[in-house]
């Protein structure tokens, strides 16, 4: 598939990949631009393994979610963290507190 085909293919399916990210994203436009984006880009260069250029839109949808899942798995862990980072200041600072109480 040359480049002005793939184009073609980007313009063609451009709306529905964004609304269907959109949905996926729970609106959040900005994220589903991104993870469109990020999936143009690897279905550009996995063309190879693209056996029927007639389904390209399925296949597409199905590299979106994928980059989609990755995006959720990535963001878990670090939003854990960030509460366990949370609670572990909490914790800290009452131990800190109760040892300036204690001393005085």
């Amino acid at each position: 598939m040359d480049r002005s085909t793939f184009e073609n293919l980007v313009l063609g399916t451009q709306e529905a990949l964004r609304r269907f990210l959109t949905a996926l994203c729970c609106g959040d436009a900005s994220l589903a631009d991104d993870i469109a984006q990020e999936s143009y880009i690897s279905a550009y260069l996995m063309l190879d393994d693209l056996r029927d250029p007639s389904r390209f839109a399925a296949w597409l949808h199905r590299i979106a979610y994928n980059n989609y899942i990755s995006h959720r798995r990535s963001a878990r862990p670090s939003a854990l963290r960030r509460s366990r980072a949370a609670l572990l200041l909490r914790t800290v600072s009452t131990a800190s507190r109760r040892r300036c109480s204690d001393a005085m």
